[in-house]
């Protein structure tokens, strides 16, 4: 062999032992597609494959000797009945490398394998030297096999740390909820949770142990089998259990205990059960060899240990151990009222010695165990892998404190749980849980998460609803929708429970801002009905009731009826007087709009339409009326004279003693409608015709000079008609609206009936505004001072402050949601709107139940007044947070001594104004335009 050959021979075993170091790259067929079979590494320690999709999890049996880790979750539902999951590994070749979850989840494991000869779970068997499963958890649904069944693995020789597992298993012999069965296996820090069923050798964490080791591992798991069945461990040979507990109810027929079922020649120390644990057979005979913690110890050593729950059971029953065959038990004990078993191995104590310290001579309380009321109860547990979530139950109507308490390990990211359906108080709701029992501390609400690195205690919270607000329909409201939307606020987040016509109707939540809505199917019949609302408290039963609001539904049509004849014919200058209509309706006094006019001085037919709408919206048909005018049939006679036609005036004025009121508009020839507004008792008219021979009168009465006349408060309509020398007439329309006088200093004040207004800080401002009539109660006995006000609700309100009429809306509403404004403020919205007092929104919205925050209530009333508005800052605190559009007004207002800030100096422009509130800016407004203070 020459020499060249022997370089090229040496060079290529070189690279052959290099490339061998890669495992499996030279074994098995299709290994050196590795790197397309996970997302990263080559499988060594120090580079581990990385699995990122169920596809490559199930890569890991072509690589049983390597090592893994997770960068993700992984699902696993892919995996069904129709493509079932085999387990990784088998007896003749088990998974011998290592996986590391890193804290990830795989989720969604089904296995139904009940007729499988080999071992079922994630992994059929692991084991080897230097292999490991470590921070992962998994959370299955359901596994099922013959023997040697689990969660995590059917058979376990491997070391597990910090592995946990939820989900249901099934089997029949070594069946258990993290592994089927272990031997030569060290675990710790892993846990269990959920329900193991068996036939021998079933425990809640791992049901046979053989020559291992466990630690710092619990199972809340509900375990049964006939034989050999424990809480944590079903059977156990040469093991050495410590700092551990289970919590899960145990039953079976023989050997069955709370925490291992048969302890042979192993080791339990400092270690607790609370599950209940059953001897039951089949046939219903009671089992034997039943103990709240070992149910046979064969040769075991026993020591700070203890068992707390239920104990039943034939022969052979302990609170600790069924039968202690041997070993050394000492310092443990049981809970003598709990277990209801008071001989055998352990010392018994009753319920109230086991949750005091000193009763436990010689356990650590300084590094092992603590016990800290009213966690778990009060009773001893392991410091290092519990740490406690006790909800207090805070004022329920149990009569005695109601407590939950639930085990962590430290530093778990735990879900807030939602309070227990027992737990009640009447009148009031839950509304989460908070750390201090006065509700001053953190809130929580139920399905948060906190970091638990320490015990918490969390209090449920218990508030009193507040009364519901009912928006609409309005108290007195007249609608012709038989399908009204019954609407208003409340608490945000409670259920509000309506009743319609005396009984329960719905009920349905409130949204996050607080708004509810809700439709009565089907229709409602026509006539009155009544409405109210309140709040499901925790009992489920209603309370904070609001005040009851009437109103009707009305779709009944008016009917409209001429008076005369349906077709007059006069001569040019002959006088015309409206024979009028009649109106029929279910409701009474229908006002009846008429368009159109004759004007007699001007031949031609003229058609006059009278309209009526009723207060639930229904409009009659319109009916007609035709008026000619006709030249006479012959001229003047005699001297030529011809009459005048001047019916104008050339003066009115109004009057309180001598000084003269303003007239709006400012008298003009042409205008015809006046306002004035006064707090007199009386004035005094003079109206001077243009032509000397035209007549004026008042109320029939003959005007020469000027005439005193009484008022009301409120409006008082006159008519002044001037009669021409010819016979033509005009007729000028006078409204005086007297406001009404402030209370006098020292008079008694307005007496109100609101019995929720009682000490609030604007008690007397509410009563005075309510006696001169610019505000309504809610009903006769609630105003609901602090509930927000609506933009339909400040608009009518100022309204009445003003004096201004309603008119009739006509066409004046064009928005997109003007379907959404109550039947009663049709008007109200059309007459704030021809008169400025509102706009809508850019988006051709008008929004009438949309709360008015403090600066829109500001703008809204400057507008109707018109005050000219100088875009200028203004001193509050917070006026940086006062919109453009509104800061000019705020100052505005502020100058006219309307607005004052509060506390700091802030006007808060944004928040919601309340009925309160804007009662108050109101009353001073009305103060001002009365001259009063």
């Amino acid at each position: 062999m020459n020499a060249m050959l022997k370089r090229f021979i040496i060079v290529f075993l070189v690279f052959l032992l290099g490339f061998s170091s890669y495992p499996g790259l030279l074994v098995k067929g299709g290994i050196v597609y590795a790197a397309d079979d996970f997302a990263g590494g080559n499988g060594t320690t120090g580079n581990p494959f990385q699995i990122e999709t169920a596809d490559q999890l199930n890569k890991v049996r072509d690589y049983l000797d390597s090592h893994f880790i997770l960068n993700n979750d992984i699902d696993m539902s892919m995996f069904d009945a129709d493509h079932p999951w085999e387990p990784i590994g088998n007896q003749t070749t088990p998974f011998a490398g290592s996986l590391d979850g890193r804290n990830f989840k795989i989720t969604g494991m089904v296995i139904h394998a009940p007729s499988s000869g080999q071992p079922v779970g994630l992994f059929g068997v692991v084991g080897g030297t230097g292999g490991f499963i470590q921070n992962l958890t998994i959370n299955a649904v359901e596994v099922r096999g013959l023997d040697y069944v689990g969660i995590l693995a059917g058979m376990n020789s491997t070391t597990i740390h910090n592995v946990g597992v939820t989900g249901s298993v099934y089997g029949q012999n070594f069946v258990g909820g993290l592994a089927g069965a272990s031997d030569d296996s060290n675990i710790s820090n892993s846990y269990a949770t959920g329900i193991v069923r068996g036939t021998n050798d079933v425990g809640g964490l791992s049901g046979r142990m053989d020559n291992g080791v466990v630690s710092y591992s619990y199972a809340a798991v509900d375990v049964s089998s006939p034989i050999d069945v424990g809480g944590f461990i079903g059977k156990q040979e040469n093991t050495n259990i410590s700092y551990s507990y289970a919590t899960g109810n145990v039953a079976g027929c023989e050997d069955v205990g709370g925490f291992v079922g048969d302890n042979g020649n192993s080791r339990i120390s400092n270690s607790f059960a609370t599950g209940a644990v059953t001897g039951i057979c089949e046939l219903g005979y009671q089992g034997d060899t039943i103990g709240g913690l070992v149910g046979d110890n064969s040769d075991g050593d026993i020591e700070f240990s203890y068992a707390i729950g239920r104990v039943s059971g034939g022969s052979s029953v302990g609170g600790l151990v069924g039968i202690d065959g041997g070993g050394n038990v000492h310092d443990n004990f049981y809970d003598k009222d709990k277990t209801g078993q008071t001989g055998g191995s352990g010392q018994g104590l009753t319920s109230d010695e086991m949750k005091d310290s000193l009763n436990y001579p010689g356990w650590d309380f300084n590094t092992v165990w603590d016990m800290q009321a009213p966690h778990h109860d009060g009773y001893p547990y392991i410091r290092a892998i519990q740490a406690f979530v006790t909800y207090v139950g805070n004022g329920t109507d149990a009569g005695s404190e109601q407590l939950s308490s639930q085990s962590y390990l430290p530093g778990s990211l735990v879900e807030v749980q939602d309070k227990s359906h027992d737990w009640t108080r009447a009148g009031y709701r839950f509304k989460g849980w908070n750390t201090a029992a006065d509700g001053s501390g953190d809130a929580y609400s139920a399905h948060d998460t906190i970091v638990l690195n320490s015990n918490i205690l969390l209090y449920a919270d218990w508030k009193q609803p507040a009364v519901p607000a009912l928006m609409t329909p309005m108290n007195g409201e007249y609608t012709n929708n038989r399908l009204p939307v019954i609407s208003g606020s409340a608490d945000e987040g409670v259920t509000v429970v309506i009743h319609l016509d005396g009984s329960e109707a719905a009920t349905v939540p409130a949204a996050e801002d607080g708004g509810w809505s809700w439709t009565p199917p089907g229709g409602l019949a026509d006539g009155l009905h009544t409405v109210s609302a309140g709040v499901v408290d925790s009992t489920g039963n209603p309370t904070s009731l609001s005040a009851e609001h009437e109103f009707t539904v009305d779709t009944v049509l008016p009917v409209i009826m001429l008076l005369g004849d349906v077709s007059i014919t006069l001569t040019t200058g002959a006088s015309f007087a409206d024979p009028g209509v009649t109106v029929t309706d279910v409701e009474e006094d229908i006002p009846v709009t008429i368009s159109g006019s004759v004007n007699n001085q001007v031949p031609g037919t003229y058609t006059l339409q009278y309209d009526a709408t009723d207060r639930a919206g229904n409009a009659a048909v319109p009916v007609t009326r035709t008026v000619r005018i006709v030249e006479p049939s012959s001229g003047w006679s005699g001297s030529g004279y011809r009459p005048s036609n001047n019916a104008n005036l050339a003066k009115l004025t109004v009057k309180k003693d001598e000084d003269e009121l303003t007239l709006t508009p400012e008298f003009a020839a042409g205008t015809t409608h006046y306002e004035v507004k006064t707090t007199a008792d009386e004035v005094t008219i003079e109206a001077i015709p243009s032509d000397a021979n035209a007549a004026v009168t008042l109320d029939k009465a003959k005007l020469v000079g000027g005439i005193t006349v009484a008022l009301d408060v409120g409006d008082n309509e006159l008519e002044l008609k001037v009669r021409a020398e010819s016979g033509v007439l005009q007729t000028y329309n006078l409204t005086i609206h007297r406001l009404a006088l402030p209370v006098e200093p020292g008079a008694e004040a307005p007496v109100c009936t609101f019995r929720d207004i009682k000490g609030h800080w604007a008690e007397s401002s509410i009563c005075e505004a309510f006696e001169i009539g610019i505000v309504e109660g809610r009903s006769e006995t609630t105003f609901q001072p602090q509930a927000n006000i609506t933009r339909v609700e400040f608009v009518a309100m100022l309204l009445r402050t003003l004096g201004i009429h309603l008119e009739s809306a006509g066409s004046k509403l064009l928005f997109t949601d003007q379907d959404r404004i109550p039947a009663w403020a049709t008007d109200v919205m059309g007459t704030a709107i021809e008169n400025g007092v509102l706009q809508g929104y850019p988006d051709r919205t008008l929004r009438p139940l949309h709360r008015v925050s403090r600066s829109e209530m500001v703008v809204m009333m400057a507008r109707a007044m018109k005050w000219e508005i100088e875009q200028a800052g203004t001193s509050f605190a917070d006026d940086a947070d006062i919109p453009d559009w509104a800061r000019g007004y705020v100052q505005g207002t502020v100058q006219r001594n309307l607005v004052h800030g509060s506390e700091g100096n802030r006007f808060s422009p944004m928040d919601p104004a309340t009925r309160a509130e804007a009662t108050t800016l109101l009353l001073r407004l009305w103060r001002t335009l009365a001259g009063t203070k």
